[in-house]
């Protein structure tokens, strides 16, 4: 059986710690035994000199007894107070030698002779301690703690591997002697030199073990077996359960005594079959360990990704494989997927339930084994309570006796079979049993008869259940409200689990309670769709009327009845063809009426684009501003005044300028200002078209104005489009005018050369424009039968204007795209 264990275990190995021809066998706990013990003790401690004491101790050894004040001349502070000879005390240089004294006597290093410090002197310690250059305090009754492995017996290392372990707490080891004092000091020299370190000074003596704070511990490791199928090598590794991490420090001392651990895994005897014989499945792992390893290197990534897909496609599979990797075997392409299980675990049981949450699963058959285990027959209840519900595909049935592992998987007329089969591993000294799936492919007319028998057997207990759980429903009086689009979809659920048994061998009474629920179903999902439709005619017959009722000029609420009819119209079905005609109407009449208060009520805000103001010059007088508002883009007037500069565009631009100039004076002092003055904001428009360009911040005052009746005064087609998709109203010149739009020559033209490609690779000139005699000149160069009259123009002007791509200067000497 595959625990939670063997599956934390496989997955801390896969790709990163075994290579692909080692193969996981299973592993074995064992109880790692350390103790914390506490002790007291007598401590000396070694401190290293200040440089102050440094200098008083050499100037001791130099001179071996000298006052306080003779200390202090030769350390060159004011320390005697003789006024007639111009000496005088200095009292804070006093206290700070007076100090620096008593600290040393404190350990043992002076004697002071007197409390005036009359005959300050080092010593016999002093002089031992002077030569090491420390001085040394006893610490009584100090507390420490050592640790001890009583595994590897490397107490030296016990604290750095095992101290921050969370070991179960057992009775102290009382056979180790935790009181022999030399052990102690060389575990202490490592663990913690603070204590004793001989190099230091730093000492203890007179320890006592401190039993209360004393504990000794065991902690579980699995110990994973790894055989190597190349090598026959046997490699062992130490997992730590808690960080579900690899213990470099046990897999040292457990591969350093590989008999005696190997010895806790039960050998196997040669029954099944020897892995040997399967020689091209080794072959085919040889092969993909060799492509790993040439990948690794390069790109890890992509080497993980490929020894899955080597794993998922092998004929044998790990099984901790395999149920990691479940979705992998078991895909949504597949159309049915039965499991028979004589053994499960937590792990293999959430493992189904999550596979069968998801929506796109397959229908999927599970079969147990009754457990001997309360807790694992509890989980496997709780999997068949939620089989139940309609919202999965997931079908449970307990046998008494399943013979073996077996999982079949359906994608269409191919089946795959997956069977445990157990191998043995084998080297000169050792054999080893495990058990793998092993695939297959069959046809239908090999699919054993177990296979009908599940599904018969599930039908009758699961129909009837989906039949007591349809005929409750079909009884309930649904709420109103909750009657809608996305809870009638929900009902359909109901369908998913019965369709799985159409045109399957069940038994008759099965079928006659597969009709009885199909006609529930559709009965039941019926009338709530009739209920439906008389609750959407009603929410449209009010709006209907809400609209018939508005007698005013304002667009918002007309507008505030088209937001609620397009809510109303998600909620429709794709059947609901009376309720769509009367949507349809109610629709186009909001649209009229929209159009009509937009047209004859509402003043309109003009944001004017260039080409019209080079077009048309005087287009701010051919707009109403009784009624009507225009709004000036910053941009508009920056390219006028860049166009002014151009022989083709001066006259034309420098009118428009005048005009402009005109307004804005004309507004500044009049009551009815009629020029709307706010900036764009490309933060409005979407992402793609957040660019500072002239067109996108033209398209972001349509947005600022959105509730100023917005219209964007254009000849650019290009420009059009991207006011039409981003529902801003927009009107050419003709139409403003009222007069008809300038012909087009239509374009005949050789379609194997690219235009736009030629006008790319030419440069401006100084004044960035394209000159289209420097356009004819690059296609003629390029394609030397190229010829204009033949192709039926007049003039290059009129054959660049009939690509339908350009727009050409007013005295046709340059072009740009359009």
């Amino acid at each position: 059986m595959i625990s939670k264990i063997d599956i934390e275990i496989y997955e801390e190995l896969f790709f990163q710690v075994k290579t692909v021809t080692e193969k996981y066998l299973g592993y074995t706990s064992f109880d790692w035994i350390y103790s914390s013990i506490k002790y007291q003790a007598d401590c000396t401690l070694a401190i290293p000199f200040s440089l102050f004491d440094k200098v008083i101790v050499g100037i001791l050894l130099v001179d071996d007894m000298l006052s306080i004040e003779q200390l202090g001349e030769i350390l060159g502070m004011n320390l005697i107070n003789k006024p007639d000879s111009q000496q005088y005390k200095d009292e804070a240089e006093y206290d700070i030698l007076r100090i620096a004294l008593d600290n040393l006597k404190d350990y043992d290093m002076i004697e002071i002779g007197d409390t005036s410090y009359s005959s300050c002197k080092l010593t016999k310690d002093g002089k031992a301690f002077a030569e090491k250059g420390y001085k040394f305090k006893v610490d009584e009754k100090r507390p420490f703690l050592l640790f001890y492995d009583h595994i590897t017996n490397n107490h030296l290392a016990a604290k750095k591997e095992l101290e921050l372990l969370k070991g179960k707490s057992i009775p102290l080891i009382d056979e180790f002697d935790f009181s022999d004092e030399l052990l102690m000091q060389q575990i202490a020299e490592v663990q913690i030199p603070e204590i004793h370190n001989p190099r230091l000074g730093n000492s203890f003596i007179n320890s006592i073990t401190d039993r209360t704070g004393s504990h000794s511990y065991s902690y579980k490791i699995e110990v994973a077996l790894l055989f190597d199928l190349s090598t026959k090598q046997i490699r062992l590794l130490a997992f730590e359960p808690v960080s579900k991490k690899i213990n470099d420090y046990f897999t040292q001392f457990i591969n350093d005594n590989t008999n005696d651990f190997v010895d806790l895994f039960e050998p196997a005897f040669q029954e099944n079959i020897l892995i040997d014989s399967e020689t091209s499945y080794l072959q085919q792992l040889t092969e993909s360990k060799t492509k790993i390893e040439e990948l690794v290197s390069k790109n890890p990534q992509d080497a993980l990704t490929l020894c899955k897909k080597l794993n998922a496609e092998a004929r044998i599979i790990d099984q901790e494989f395999f149920w990691l990797n479940l979705n992998q075997f078991v895909s949504q392409a597949s159309d049915e997927i039965f499991l028979l299980l004589p053994q499960v675990s937590d792990f293999i049981i959430a493992k189904l339930k999550k596979l069968a949450e998801d929506k796109n699963c397959p229908s999927l058959f599970v079969v147990f084994q009754q457990s001997e285990n309360d807790l694992i027959n509890n989980r496997i209840k709780e999997l068949f309570q939620f089989s139940k519900s309609e919202s999965n595909k997931l079908f449970v049935s307990v046998y008494a006796v399943v013979t073996g592992f077996n999982c079949f998987v359906t994608v269409g007329n191919e089946i795959s079979v997956f069977k445990e089969m157990a191998f043995t591993f084998a080297n000169t000294a050792r054999y080893f049993s495990k058990s793998f799936y092993h695939r297959k492919r069959i046809t239908q007319s090999e699919i054993p008869e177990l296979y009908r028998e599940v599904k018969r057997t599930v039908a009758e207990d699961y129909l009837r259940i989906i039949e007591r759980n349809v005929e409750e429903l079909s009884a309930s009086d649904v709420e109103s409200l909750k009657v809608n689009k996305a809870f009638i979809t929900e009902q359909y659920d109901l369908t998913k689990k019965v369709k799985v048994f159409t045109n399957a061998e069940i038994s008759e009474i099965a079928k006659e309670t597969f009709e009885r629920i199909n006609q529930h179903i559709d009965n039941y999902i019926l009338g709530l769709k009739e209920k439906h439709k008389l609750i959407l005619f009603e929410k449209l017959g009010k709006l209907t009327t809400q609209f018939e009722g508005v007698n005013t000029e304002k667009l918002e609420d007309i507008t505030n009845i088209e937001s609620n009819l397009k809510n109303l119209e998600v909620e429709f079905f794709e059947d609901y063809n009376e309720l769509k005609l009367e949507y349809e109407s109610l629709k186009k009449k909001l649209n009229s009426e929209t159009k009509r208060i937009r047209d004859e009520v509402l003043a309109k805000t003009y944001i004017i684009d260039t080409n019209v103001f080079i077009k048309e010059p005087d287009i701010i007088s051919k707009i109403d501003l009784t009624k009507h508002f225009v709004a000036l883009s910053f941009s508009v007037v920056e390219e006028l005044d860049r166009l002014k500069t151009r022989p083709a565009n001066k006259e034309n631009a420098t009118i428009a300028i005048q005009n402009i100039n005109s307004l804005l004076k004309t507004a500044k002092g009049s009551k009815k200002n009629r020029v709307r003055r706010k900036g764009a904001d490309l933060t409005l428009l979407p992402g793609e078209l957040q660019n500072k360009s002239a067109d996108n911040m033209i398209l972001s005052l349509g947005l600022v104005y959105k509730k100023e009746n917005p219209v964007i005064l254009t000849l650019d087609r290009n420009f059009q489009s991207k006011a039409m998709m981003l529902d801003i109203p927009m009107v050419t010149i003709y139409e403003l005018l009222g007069i008809k739009e300038e012909p087009r020559i239509k374009p005949v033209l050789k379609p194997q050369i690219d235009y736009i490609r030629i006008f790319t690779r030419m440069k401006p000139d100084d004044y960035g424009d394209y000159r289209i005699s420097n356009f004819i000149y690059l296609i003629k160069k390029q394609y030397p039968s190229f010829n204009r009259s033949q192709l039926g123009f007049k003039s290059d002007s009129d054959f660049v204007l009939s690509l339908n791509v350009f727009m050409v200067t007013k005295d046709k000497t340059f072009f740009k795209l359009k």
